[in-house]
Formats: C-alpha cells, sequence, structure tokens
C-alpha cells in the first residue's frame, strides 16, 4: 500500500532546492548520548555553512505546515557562517513505526509502502518570523530501494547503500550482564543504539556482522562479537532480518567480516556457522546459482524476480568442500577503512578512494567504506584517550557525511558507520542514488512528474 502521508519524490527536490536557497541547511537527528535510543535526545542541526540564518528554529510533535499545534522546543542562537548543534531535552522514547512496521507486528497484509519515506513524530522548521523557510523530521525509508521507480533498476555496485559497521553489537532486551562486564560492554562493545529491524526499518541495507562461539555461554550458540566481547546471539540478528524482509521488496546485505573467537584453527565451526545460516535465512537468500557472474552487477529489480532478497558475503577460502560451494554465499568485497588513521590522513584516503581519477583503487565490482575510529586509533590520534564507540561516532560521523555531501557522494558504494542515528546518511545516499539514476537514465523530469 500507498500512504497520502509520505513525501513523493517532487517534493523531496523542492525541500533540497528550497533548503538551499534558504541559505542554511537544516536537519533532525538522534543524539548518541546513550546507548539505547529510547533514551537518546533530539539533536537540531544547521550547516555545514549557514549563510543566512533563521531567526528561529522549533521542533514540533506534527508537521508544522499541516497542524497549528505549538512548538515543544525554539532555539533562537543559530550562529551565522558554521555549523550548528542544539542537543534537546527531549527524548526519543520508543520508537514506534507507523502502517504495519512495527516489529512483531502481526499483520501482514495493510503495510504501506513509505518508498519516498515516512515522518515519524518529530518536526524541525527554520523561521524568518511567521515566515517558514525549511524543515525535516526524523524519517524511516523501509522501501526505499524497490519503490524507486529508476533507482531500483540500478546495478548494486552503482547504488549508495547505507550500512552500520558491527551492527548488531546493541543491548537487546533481555541481555543478562554481569555487574564486571557491563561497563565494559555499554562503552566499547556496543556500536549501535538500535536492533538491527530499527536500522533496517530507518533504510541502513548493510550489515556487518562479527561472530564468535564460545560453549560456556549458550550450548552450540553462535555470537555477535564486538571489541572481543561477546554480545547477543547471532539467532537474534538473524530474525531481525526475516521479520523485515517479510514486509519490505529491498535488498539486505548480510557480511560475515570477522570471526575473532573460537574459529582459529577449527575448520568445523564455520561448517556449522553455514549450516546453521542454512537452516535459519536459506529460503531467503540469493542463491548462487541463480546469479550469472558478479551478484553486485545485479539490479534490486532483477533480485526482486528471483524471489529472493538477502545476499550473505563470506570468506569462502575458509571453507573446505562442499561447504566452499555453498549455495547461498557469496565472495567478500573490496574493504577499506580509516579506522587509524587521523583526520587529515582520513580525508586523504577518502579522496584516493572516491576520487573518479582514483576509481582502479576501489574496481568496478562492489566495495566498501567502513567510516569508523577504531578503540586505539582513538587513542593514537586524539588525546592520548581511549574513546568509547558513542564517543568516536558523536566526532567522525558529520565529518563523512560532510565529506560524501558532495560529488563523491556519486561514487560511493557500501559505507558503514557506528552508530549511525547522528547523520543523514540514509537521506544522503537516497538522494545521491537519485541522482546517479538522472544520469543514467537521461529523462529525470519525465519520471519524477509523471
Amino acid at each position: 500500500m500507498t500512504d497520502s502521508h509520505c513525501l513523493p519524490r517532487t517534493l523531496i527536490f523542492f525541500l533540497i532546492f528550497r533548503e538551499v536557497l534558504s541559505g542554511c541547511p537544516l536537519f533532525l537527528t538522534i543524539s548518541l548520548n546513550e546507548t539505547v535510543v529510547s533514551d537518546s535526545f533530539l539533536e537540531i542541526n544547521w550547516g555545514p555553512v549557514c549563510l543566512f540564518k533563521p531567526q528561529t528554529i522549533s521542533i514540533f510533535k506534527d508537521d508544522p505546515t499541516l497542524s497549528t499545534d505549538s512548538s515543544l522546543l525554539t532555539v533562537t542562537n543559530i550562529t551565522n557562517g558554521i555549523s550548528g548543534k542544539y542537543t534537546t531535552s527531549i527524548k526519543v522514547g520508543n520508537l514506534k513505526f507507523p502502517g504495519g512496521w512495527n516489529k512483531n507486528s502481526l499483520s501482514h497484509s495493510n503495510i504501506f509502502s513509505y518508498g519516498s519515506g515516512k515522518c515519524l513524530n518529530y518536526f524541525i522548521a527554520a523561521f524568518n518570523g511567521t515566515e517558514l523557510l525549511t524543515m525535516d523530521c526524523v524519517t524511516i525509508y523501509p522501501n526505499w530501494m524497490s519503490d524507486s521507480k529508476y533507482v531500483k533498476k540500478l546495478a548494486l555496485k552503482k547504488l549508495f547503500i547505507p550500512g552500520t559497521h558491527s551492527s548488531g553489537s546493541f543491548r537487546y532486551p533481555g541481555r543478562n550482564l554481569k555487574a564486571s562486564n557491563h561497563l565494559v560492554l555499554k562503552e566499547y562493545a556496543y556500536a549501535q543504539n538500535m536492533d538491527v529491524y530499527s536500522q533496517l526499518v530507518f533504510g541502513i541495507r548493510f550489515i556487518d556482522l562479527k561472530i564468535g562461539f564460545n560453549d560456556k555461554l549458550g550450548g552450540k550458540e553462535f555470537w555477535i562479537i564486538n571489541e572481543n566481547k561477546f554480545v547477543v546471539e547471532l539467532k537474534r540478528v538473524l530474525d531481525d532480518v526475516k521479520e523485515f524482509l517479510s514486509r519490505s521488496n529491498d535488498v539486505v546485505i548480510l557480511d560475515f567480516s570477522e570471526f575473532p573467537y573460537g574459529f582459529y584453527k577449527q575448520p568445523k565451526k564455520h561448517v556449522e556457522l553455514v549450516d546453521f545460516l542454512e537452516e535459519q535465512v536459506g529460503k531467503i537468500a540469493v542463491l548462487k546459482d541463480s546469479v550469472k557472474g558478479n551478484v553486485f552487477d545485479y539490479s534490486v529489480e532483477e533480485i526482486n524476480k528471483l524471489g529472493r532478497s538477502l545476499i550473505i558475503l563470506y570468506p569462502i577460502e575458509e571453507l573446505s568442500y562442499p561447504e566452499s560451494e555453498s549455495n547461498i554465499l557469496f565472495p567478500i568485497l573490496k574493504r577499506f577503512s580509516i579506522e587509524d588513521k587521523g583526520h587529515d590522513d582520513s580525508l586523504n584516503f577518502v579522496s584516493l578512494l572516491f576520487s573518479k581519477r582514483n576509481a582502479s583503487l576501489v574496481g568496478d565490482e562492489g566495495w566498501i567504506f567502513y567510516a569508523i575510529q577504531s578503540l586505539t586509533g582513538s587513542f593514537n590520534n586524539d588525546d592520548g584517550k581511549m574513546k568509547p564507540a558513542r564517543e568516536r561516532a558523536v566526532k567522525l560521523n558529520p565529518k563523512v557525511i560532510n565529506w560524501l555531501s558532495g560529488p563523491w557522494s556519486e561514487n560511493a558504494n557500501i559505507v558503514a558507520l557506528d552508530y549511525f542515528s547522528n547523520s543523514k546518511i540514509i537521506d544522503l545516499a537516497i538522494y545521491a542514488n537519485i541522482q546517479k539514476a538522472f544520469h543514467i537514465v537521461n529523462d529525470f523530469v519525465k519520471f519524477e512528474i509523471d
């Protein structure tokens, strides 16, 4: 189903151009003050260059263009010429998704598509007096890939795909923590503030997984690991993926990137893991023998026709025959990271990756950019202190978005962040993909207004 209240593509472009004309880009994000999104606060952001500052920026519970309700909060100290951020005292609370998108919702028959996005309950608007200059909202994009008439025709290797790093490293409900480990998990092992299902509803499409095994923790359970800590069972993450794909026609990519515990010189563990994946997600995974050549040469539309929408990337060289011939596993992609680089080195490296003149560095087969800073990187490149993942993401994510907000976004493929909610990476990726479609299709105006 479609929804008359979701933003049509023509309105998206109107808002973009109006934002440019207003002279002060404005966006609403979720802060990283806590490890879970429900305890986090809304953040107002303006810039990076605010040429003509508005007099006020206000937060509303409903769309201010449709409602006469008063604002929840108003900010007046907007600075000129620089970026600005104001962390409010408004808590996000428990995420409630409209249109049948709530997790474990019983109904699958009345799901709204929201391919062009759907605002949740919080809006911001900039004003000069009573004149509305621009606005933004906290937005979900559960079908942004498959509902865009032309974006869904682009090969996966041509799409800007937003992703998360250590995607399953989240404080899932019911996780029993020993007091001695709780602080370490909270400050260093968690890398996201939403469960994987919520990440996918917001628009994330690349899920990065580090896997460990420990008989003492859960019998034969495989676990998500980050910073050498066991965080949550892999099955919970796979359940989230299955729940999402039971509603969405988009493509999700699972990348089994590392095996830091229990797999060294244990080839049988890889065999057991592959068997586990076959059992859990084999029915929704794209089959290797249904694809000719590189799966990243396929578009979302072409993959949808296969009747399966989950792509599993795995270091197949870790497997022996016959598991290496598994029909649900595809080879891993090229990976690039700035995790141990300082700011200047990071910017230079990003320039190498995303500049067209250096296209040979990334090739033409699909690639992943991990826009993260490691724990040791924060020690080596900042003030001599090891920063928690949230603090690293607070500083790094806005820089990454600024770097990719220009022409470089058109050369991006998969970009993965820690704690993505303080960025607008999903909006940035969607706009970049529409621009890519414009260059490829040539009759862009026609398909946007027909």
